[in-house]
């Protein structure tokens, strides 16, 4: 019986492609959905007349633990100044504790919102791992990679040796995968981006960085590098 379906009532359901369907449904274990004529045998048969059923949400750039330390935090800055006053100094403090607490915030709020995928980049990145998998979400978890100290690393060397056995355990887990996360063109200079290029080649991961947020940014880069 645990297999058997679970039927919505007076629900409006929709679907990849456009597919949709107004009226009473099956949602199967396999994630499939087919119609209901009703007389079904079922795990539970809820009532979906206030109800959307669709696919779950996934969001591709996350910082999960600063549920903590950032909502609602020094609104209305500019990105830098946000960084440099708000942000960055309660980092300094952050620890795998906090990370954990954090992680489980953000967790409950996608599960309570439809969001079953986050593409996060934050600190002590094997800890929210351990989170997504615990509350049964699927993630791809950015080791972050700074040539400034951070407080889960001194410098982007150690951050890159940490990820390197992170990614090598890459197909261990069915629900989290691990990325590089060079943080910015600001805070990684280009050997640093090489590196981590050459170590996502090296593992087959995915890199994830913040790339053109702001004018200022844009600027920066061109007066730095020329281009």
């Amino acid at each position: 019986m645990s297999d058997a379906p679970v039927r919505y009532r007076n629900t409006v359901l929709y679907d990849r492609g456009g597919q949709k369907a107004v009226g009473d449904v099956l949602l199967h274990a396999d994630g499939s959905w087919t119609p209901s004529n009703g007389d079904e045998d079922v795990l539970e048969d809820l009532d979906g007349s206030k109800r959307l059923i669709t696919r779950s949400f996934q969001n591709w750039h996350t910082h999960l633990a600063m549920q903590l330390n950032a909502r609602d935090f020094s609104d209305g800055f500019p990105l830098h100044r946000w960084l440099n006053e708000a942000i960055f100094p309660t980092e300094a403090r952050i620890t795998p504790d906090y990370v954990r607490m954090g992680s489980r915030c953000a967790a409950a709020e996608m599960i309570r919102t439809g969001s079953s995928f986050a593409a996060d980049m934050y600190f002590y990145p094997s800890v929210t791992g351990e989170v997504l998998t615990e509350a049964g979400l699927r993630g791809l978890i950015g080791g972050p990679v700074s040539d400034a100290a951070l407080p889960s690393h001194p410098d982007a060397a150690s951050a890159l040796e940490e990820l390197d056995g992170l990614l090598a355990a890459n197909n261990e887990d069915d629900l989290v995968q691990y990325a590089i996360a060079t943080h910015s063109v600001y805070l990684c200079n280009e050997d640093t981006l090489r590196s981590a290029s050459e170590l996502a080649e090296k593992r087959n991961a995915r890199l994830h960085i913040h790339v053109s947020e702001t004018r200022k940014e844009i600027a920066d880069c061109h007066a730095k590098t020329g281009r």
